[in-house]
């Protein structure tokens, strides 16, 4: 029976054989990584000219990797990881903060991606996926602001989620640039599934004719 291949393979992380040890060592890579990158947001931030409480969302990046050739366990690990980490840098507020719109946003892709796969069979495109989660990533930070301060922390909620609109759009295209050079250094099934999302036609056309062949061989 022939099987329908979408630009994105079974990443190593969800049932690739890799050991715990091997899992963790990536896991680590990963949030050294968005370290890295939330860095360099931070630098980058003043210059950009954004409405205040706006940021790009690079570390974000490293989520939304992980989540779609990783798995979703190694992405809530990255998720808890950045809020620790955010917590013992920037205290009680900023904690919250990064575990809301983490796990919103992580909560709403893999739900969105799910529900996709189900009705239409194949895997929602990487722009609309990011899109969505840092809609969601937002709407967490919105929530913690509105039980933090009260009704009027909600004033600037228009701002921050047309910003999740654009920062979702910067992420995806962010992630794509990234990924020959995540390829590079990740398992190697996780790295063919990186070059596919590059060029998902041919990814699509290659398994069509790699099942044709395994169906002749039987």
């Amino acid at each position: 029976m022939s099987e329908v291949t979408t630009g994105r393979e079974k990443p190593a992380g969800r049932g690739g054989g890799q050991s715990p040890a091997r899992r963790a060592a990536y896991a680590g890579m990963l949030f050294a990584l968005a370290l890295v990158l939330g860095w360099l947001e931070a630098l980058a931030a003043p210059f950009l000219g954004l409405p205040p409480g706006v940021k790009p969302g690079f570390a974000n990046i490293v989520v939304v990797y992980a989540l779609l050739y990783m798995g979703a366990g190694q992405a809530l690990l990255l998720a808890v990881l950045k809020a620790g980490f955010a917590f013992l840098t920037r205290g009680v507020m900023a904690g919250l903060l990064s575990a809301a719109g983490g796990l919103f946003s992580l909560a709403a892709m893999a739900a969105l991606g799910f529900v996709f796969r189900r009705l239409a069979g194949r895997e929602l495109g990487l722009l609309l996926l990011s899109v969505a989660g840092a809609l969601a990533h937002n709407t967490g930070q919105l929530l913690v602001v509105r039980l933090w301060f009260g009704p009027a922390g909600l004033a600037y909620a228009p701002v921050l989620l047309a910003a999740g609109v654009g920062m979702g759009c910067l992420t995806a295209l962010c992630l794509r640039a990234l990924l020959p050079a995540l390829g590079r250094v990740l398992p190697a099934r996780a790295a063919r599934a990186a070059a596919n999302s590059q060029n998902p036609e041919k990814a699509a056309a290659g398994g069509a004719n790699g099942n044709a062949k395994t169906t002749r061989k039987g």
